[in-house]
């Protein structure tokens, strides 16, 4: 459990940079948006819209997004290597190969790389289904979709990066997104709702 929440802080702390440059600009850009279409606010829908921001620049961050650090002056790298074509020599297009991982993983480090993988591939991406949900709803084929898609630009981007690229990702990232559309599901159902409330142009609510 160390090992999980250390890892969690170290990308919490790799992530802040990016959210302090990027989440105003979203912040500016949703006000002017709101203004220019005449949307009613909705407290709770801007607060979920901003938290689905948020945690998807958490994920860039871990997955694509390359390290900040002042420490010496501004600098900007991948660890591990550079940033190009010459990365891409480790990936793996066989489904199931996680599976030997798993095995190694409890033979030899007693599971304890297994909980960071599954941490990585299948748990980061629940969060981004269950408040896309909350915030959007739909059916869970456009989430498998919609899952599946922005999993596999992740991967096609990771062959640039002095990273692994696997499919065994794809399919681990798309089921924890699918499994965040079923909590979000869940919730909704347990608040009396089966899908949230659209968004109406303020004169029209105000015409009622």
């Amino acid at each position: 459990m160390k090992m999980v929440l250390d890892t969690l802080w170290s990308y919490i702390l790799q992530a802040l940079p990016y959210i302090i440059v990027f989440f105003p600009l979203y912040i500016a850009a949703r006000a002017v948006w709101l203004k220019v279409c005449r949307r009613r606010v909705r407290f709770w829908r801007e607060i979920g819209l901003s938290a689905l921001c948020l945690y998807t620049i958490f994920v860039l961050t871990v997955t694509v997004l390359p390290e900040v650090s002042t420490k010496y002056g501004l600098n900007i790298y991948y660890p591990g290597g550079g940033f190009g074509a010459h990365n891409a020599t480790s990936w793996n297009l066989v489904p199931g190969n996680f599976l030997n991982y798993v095995g190694n993983s409890l033979q030899y480090y007693g599971g304890a790389a297994l909980y960071v993988s599954l941490l990585g591939n299948v748990c980061l991406f629940v969060p981004l289904g269950l408040l896309a949900v909350l915030c959007y709803g739909g059916a869970w084929w456009k989430y498998l979709a919609a899952g599946a898609a922005f999993s596999i630009c992740i991967e096609m981007f990771q062959l640039l990066l002095p990273r692994a690229t696997d499919i065994d990702d794809v399919i681990c990232n798309t089921a924890g997104i699918l499994l965040g559309y079923l909590l979000g599901r869940l919730c909704l159902r347990l608040s009396g709702r089966k899908k949230p409330a659209p968004q109406k142009p303020a004169e029209q609510e105000n015409s009622k």
